[in-house]
């Protein structure tokens, strides 16, 4: 747990600390431990930082939630855990507080990953539903249950898959569970306007990237190929993966795919100095690696 602006963040790492680091930014109603799997595969090389939002798991709901808000808790938490230089990776709500800082911290970021979030969903954009509302369940074991025949569980052991569902799902007053985040109040930051500035303002932070940045769209998400291109093109340095077989949560529907495009970017711009370093912290098995979690 880090302090920031006197709010608490939960934050969990896996692999070597003294390796290059890279923050991931989950989505709306995610958490850190969602990018459990694609951290384990990357862990060999990397220091990877995830850490629950405001609002989200196990850190604090403060209830207030802006994009501004949410963007400085990422260069507090960055600062309070000593990253430097580092990549950032952001999935859907993540990416637009990705890019919203990349645009204010040129200096800070070696490279930029944006996973199926657009600047520009159109007025008809509807946002998906989480994970647990989307499946219709509403017992953490029973959701285990569906997320395994989909594959989406393998590679992940029981102990990580318990802190993993203290966070997404919170026993609730009546009985039953509910969503592990503020859902509520982040309904309305998104209904009343506060949440996001305009879709012009969005696409001037993009205009103002320096660092190289791959857009990652899944085939059957929310942006599409013709938006995902359309960002990468409006980028200064963008690259364009497009992700098949997968909706709106690449990295667990088609981790294999959405691995093939992020691993290499991000070798790619490693910067110069760390090369050298983070070439001799390389485990026999990634997946062994664990995460630790503060």
């Amino acid at each position: 747990m880090v302090r920031v602006r006197r709010l608490n963040f939960h934050v969990v790492e896996w692999g070597d600390p003294h390796n290059l680091p890279v923050l991931l930014l989950h989505g709306r109603s995610g958490n850190a431990l969602s990018w459990q799997r694609l951290a384990a595969r990357l862990a060999d090389r990397y220091r990877i930082v995830a850490f629950d939002q405001r609002g989200h798991g196990l850190s604090d709901w403060p209830g207030r939630y802006t994009h501004r808000l949410l963007t400085g808790d990422v260069a507090g938490v960055a600062e309070a855990v000593g990253l430097g230089k580092f990549a950032l990776i952001g999935h859907s709500m993540g990416a637009a507080i990705a890019w919203e800082y990349a645009a204010r911290h040129p200096g800070n970021l070696s490279c930029l990953v944006l996973v199926d979030a657009s600047p520009d969903p159109g007025e008809d954009e509807s946002y998906p539903p989480s994970l647990l509302a989307g499946s219709g369940l509403k017992w953490p074991e029973g959701m285990l249950a569906w997320a395994a025949t989909r594959g989406w569980t393998e590679g992940i052991d029981r102990q990580d898959l318990d802190r993993w569902l203290t966070r997404y799902a919170r026993s609730a007053p009546g009985g039953g569970y509910s969503l592990g985040y503020d859902e509520s109040v982040y309904d309305e930051a998104y209904v009343s306007g506060r949440m996001w500035p305009s879709n012009r303002t969005d696409w001037r932070a993009i205009a103002q990237i320096a660092c190289p940045t791959l857009v990652v769209v899944g085939e059957s998400g929310i942006v599409g190929r013709e938006l995902g291109e359309l960002l990468a093109q409006r980028l200064h340095h963008g690259e364009f993966a497009f992700i098949p077989d997968t909706g709106h949560l690449v990295h667990w529907q088609n981790l294999p795919a959405a691995l093939a495009a992020i691993r290499p970017f991000l070798d790619a711009h490693e910067p110069a100095a760390g090369r050298a370093g983070s070439a001799a912290h390389a485990p026999a098995d990634p997946d062994r690696k664990r995460a630790r979690i503060g």
